[in-house]
C-alpha cells in the first residue's frame, strides 16, 4: 500500500504479481507428488472512488455492491459480484489489464501534484487448485495502491477535488482505525466505516494462518513535503507497534 500524494502506480512495475513464478512452484511441487493438480488464475480490478466501487475493466458499471463473507463459511471470501473477473494465463495478460484498468482511474490536478489519482485501487489475483477428487480451494492476493492522504489549504483543491480529498483522507483514517481496532482485539471492528475495509474485511481477520498483510509507505524526500512525510511514517508505525492480525 502507499500513502503519499506521489502515488507509486501498479504499472510502474514490470512484474505486479508473481504469476509466472507462482505458476512455476506450484508444478514444480506437484511433480514431487502424485496427485494430480491443476490451477487456474483469474484478476479483478476495482476502484473505490469517493467511497464507491466501480469495475475499472467495465467504465461505467459502477456503484457496485459488495457481498460480504459468511462466517458460518471458513472458506467464504468478500465479493463483488457484479465486478468483471477475467482469467489469466501469462504475466504479459496481467500487464496488459492493469494496463486497461488504469486508463480508467479518476486522476485529477492539484498544486502539489498534476496527475494526482483520487482513488484507491484494488488488483486482486484470484487463484484455484483443482484437485484430483474434484476438490477446489482458492485463495487471492490484493494489491492495493492507496491515493495519497492531502492537505486542503497546500493541495488548493477545490470543487469535486475537495469532495476526493475528504473521500480518501476519510478512509484512510477508517483503515487506522480497523487496524487499530484488530491490533488492540476488540470485539467491534468498524469495517463498514469505507468500502476499501469492507472489502478487505475477510482478508484482515483471517489470522496468521491464512491472511498476511504487507504495506509499503511511499514518501517524498522535499522539504516542502516534510509534514506529510511524518504523517505517513507515523501511520507506518503505528500499524507495526499495534497491528497484529487476529488469531
Amino acid at each position: 500500500m502507499t500513502r503519499d500524494s506521489m502515488t507509486s502506480r501498479l504499472q510502474g512495475f514490470k512484474t505486479p504479481c508473481s504469476l509466472s513464478t507462482g505458476a512455476r512452484r506450484y508444478q514444480r511441487e506437484d511433480q514431487d507428488d502424485s496427485v494430480k493438480r491443476r490451477y487456474r488464475f483469474k484478476v479483478q480490478m476495482l476502484e473505490i472512488y469517493n467511497d464507491m466501487v466501480n469495475d475499472m475493466l467495465e467504465p461505467g458499471n459502477s456503484n457496485l455492491k459488495i457481498q460480504a463473507p459468511s462466517f458460518r463459511n471458513e472458506d467464504s471470501m468478500t465479493r463483488v459480484p457484479d465486478a468483471t473477473i477475467v482469467e489469466v494465463e501469462k504475466i504479459e495478460d496481467v500487464h496488459r489489464i492493469i494496463d486497461q484498468g488504469t486508463a480508467n482511474r479518476h486522476v485529477g490536478a492539484t498544486k502539489m501534484n498534476d496527475r494526482s489519482s483520487r482513488s484507491h485501487m484494488v488488483f486482486t489475483i484470484m487463484v484455484e487448485r483443482l484437485e484430483e477428487s474434484g476438490e477446489v480451494k482458492r485463495g487471492r492476493l490484493h494489491l492495493i495502491d492507496l491515493a495519497g492522504s492531502e492537505r486542503l489549504n497546500r493541495s488548493g483543491a477545490e470543487g469535486d477535488r475537495a469532495v476526493e480529498t475528504i473521500s480518501i483522507n476519510k478512509s484512510l483514517s477508517a483503515i487506522g482505525r480497523v487496524l487499530a481496532s484488530l491490533g488492540s482485539n476488540q470485539r467491534h471492528v468498524s469495517f463498514r466505516d469505507s468500502a476499501i475495509t469492507r472489502i478487505l474485511e475477510d482478508s484482515l481477520t483471517g489470522g496468521r494462518e491464512k491472511s498476511k498483510c504487507m504495506m509499503f509507505m511511499h514518501v517524498a524526500p522535499e522539504a516542502s513535503s516534510a509534514q506529510e512525510t511524518r504523517g505517513t511514517l507515523e501511520f507506518g508505525k503505528g500499524v507495526v507497534d499495534n497491528v497484529e492480525l487476529r488469531k
